[in-house]
């Protein structure tokens, strides 16, 4: 049995997306582009291609890949947004911090 509990971040709903104020979106929208689209592309092609995602969806690291799957398309279309960089280095701080330690955040 494995040291650390699943955790997922929840899908959003058509109606938790309308419930986001438009400026917001649009503020992403001109910043970002569409990259939240390109993210769940990059994944559906990965498993058309066979790519098992088993390991991944039944654990903890489900999450953290794909929270820098995400900052990665949005560096595509702003490789100089320092923000995204930082995220990505969270992000693998967090699955090295539980690979070397065996504890997730949030878990201890």
């Amino acid at each position: 049995m494995s040291k650390h509990r699943a955790v997922t971040a929840p899908m959003i709903t058509a109606e938790q997306l309308n419930e986001i104020p438009s400026s917001l979106l649009t503020a992403r929208s001109s910043e970002y582009g569409q990259s939240w689209l390109l993210s769940g592309v990059i994944v559906k092609a990965m498993r058309e291609f066979g790519v098992d995602f088993t390991a991944l969806d039944e654990s903890w690291f489900d999450w953290p890949w794909r929270a820098i799957l995400n900052k990665l398309t949005r560096i595509v279309k702003t490789p100089t947004h320092l923000d995204s960089w930082k995220d990505i280095e969270g992000y693998a701080r967090l699955v090295r911090e539980y690979l070397e330690t065996g504890e997730t955040y949030g878990t201890k």
